[in-house]
């Protein structure tokens, strides 16, 4: 999909280069010619204008600046009186015979109101003006040329060139649209990426291409924003979920609790309550062995209380039994599965992970409840580690117990009892209060399940949360 727009690009942009360079080449060649005659026309009509008002008798006319200035635009003028002998010829005199004899040819050519026009001549196309003018009853006959053979092989020189320069802007500008394209296309196939993962509900992976400050730069920041929000959000509605989970668990097994606590009393209190309605009954009848009832119907009574601690008792030491049936299970490998998620999801703030587990570490435990304790750790040490620091994830054996730990680089902690409760705000060194939530205290939950412990020890430069389990 990238390629295909990479490749739009630069077709659009070479494209761009044909129609502007090679638009403005056709231009030049159809039209910079016609354009040039119609600009000397202009020029040539007005330098005859002002010949009219110029006095032809006057002996400083080859010296007058009129000339010089239309000499600069390659005329050349010719001025002749009524018998046709020179009043001023521009330039070189060797084409003035020449041209004197010629003038007197075309003599009735020659007009008061003349105009300059395109001349196809035997020695090339001409630009000429043949004007006539009458001073103090004298005829003057003026004679302006310009050859056009020069700017016709100019125009066919300059568009000759135009080609090899839009040759030579189509490759140059194929190879700039193409690095341009690379560089616009690679942060959105990179966002691409990770907005694919997000998709996929790995919330672990960011943006890592640098993008400048534009809005492909605000893109890829809010992209990694709304994952690490995700991320966050997702951990705390998991730390919901066991939280609800177990007392669904628990209503559940209260409620099986209840029903098989129901059916044993109902079955067990048959018996003392069929005697003691029968010796009741015996009382209206037989008063003379009333204290013999009375003692019988108080030794059922203190059977029953009896009856009915026990049966609680075995009910609520079952129920326990039924939360510690877990299985024996591989945490080393548990492990090891996770630390890859956990590397690209730290490297997002540029912490390091570093591993350090132990292989063959087995205990009776649930895996689901395992991973969520280490993420609450891991969770707890990218909050509290700054950029550029250190976080280190250890497993090992130590004697008949798996010790598991999370230490990261940052603040100590202060409170060391208080982070293991609900929703507890805790003032920090910084004199600020921070909220703590579930994490820590699910942690607790999940390692007492377990008959483990946890705690966090204050080392030099931060903080190790550990977590102690039976080895199997």
């Amino acid at each position: 999909m990238f390629k295909k727009l990479r490749n739009k690009a630069v077709i659009s942009f070479c494209i761009f280069l044909l129609l502007v360079v090679g638009g403005t080449s056709l231009t030049y060649y159809f039209f910079a010619e016609d354009l040039y005659v119609a600009k000397k026309k202009k020029v040539m009509n007005e330098a005859f204008q002002t010949l009219q008002t110029m006095e032809m008798e006057d002996e400083l006319l080859e010296e007058h600046s009129f000339f010089k200035k239309y000499e600069a635009e390659s005329f050349f003028v010719m001025i002749c009186d009524e018998s046709f002998q020179t009043v001023y010829v521009s330039g070189s005199k060797t084409k003035e015979r020449i041209m004197r004899n010629k003038m007197k040819k075309e003599m009735e050519m020659y007009r008061e109101d003349a105009k300059a026009e395109l001349d196809e001549e035997e020695t090339g196309t001409k630009i000429i003006l043949r004007g006539k003018m009458q001073q103090k009853g004298k005829t003057y006959y003026v004679y302006i040329y310009e050859d056009t053979d020069i700017i016709r092989k100019s125009v066919a020189y300059a568009s000759h060139f135009l080609a090899y320069v839009l040759l030579i802007l189509i490759v140059l500008g194929g190879i700039f649209a193409y690095i341009a394209s690379v560089r616009i296309v690679k942060p959105i196939e990179e966002m691409n990426r990770v907005t694919k993962k997000i998709a996929e509900n790995d919330f672990s992976v960011r943006v890592k291409v640098p993008v400048s400050e534009d809005e492909l730069g605000c893109l890829a920041c809010n992209i990694n924003h709304m994952a690490e929000k995700i991320q966050k959000d997702m951990n705390e509605l998991s730390n919901y979920n066991y939280l609800l989970m177990k007392k669904n668990r628990d209503m559940a097994q209260f409620e099986d609790m209840r029903k098989t606590f129901v059916t044993n009393v109902t079955h067990e209190l048959k018996t003392p309550l069929a005697i003691i309605s029968s010796q009741v009954q015996m009382l209206q009848y037989d008063e003379s062995k009333k204290e013999y009832y009375y003692e019988s119907i108080m030794e059922e009574i203190e059977k029953m209380s009896h009856m009915l601690s026990q049966l609680l008792g075995n009910s609520f030491l079952e129920n326990k039994r039924k939360q510690q049936e877990m299985e024996r299970q591989d945490i080393s490998k548990l492990i090891w599965n996770l630390i890859p998620k956990y590397e690209a999801w730290f490297s997002t703030k540029k912490i390091k992970v570093v591993s350090q587990i132990e292989s063959k570490c087995y205990a009776k435990a649930d895996t689901g409840q395992i991973e969520q304790a280490v993420g609450n750790y891991m969770m707890n040490a990218y909050n509290h580690t700054k950029t550029g620091k250190e976080v280190k994830l250890s497993l090992r054996k130590e004697g008949e117990d798996l010790y598991l730990s999370v230490y990261n680089e940052g603040e100590k902690v202060t409170e060391k009892e208080k982070i293991w409760e609900k929703f507890i705000q805790l003032e920090r060194q910084t004199g600020n209060e921070s909220r703590v939530g579930l994490g820590l205290y699910i942690v607790k939950d999940i390692v007492q399940a377990h008959n483990g412990q946890c705690g966090v020890n204050n080392t030099e430069n931060g903080a190790e949360f550990w977590i102690r389990i039976p080895a199997a």
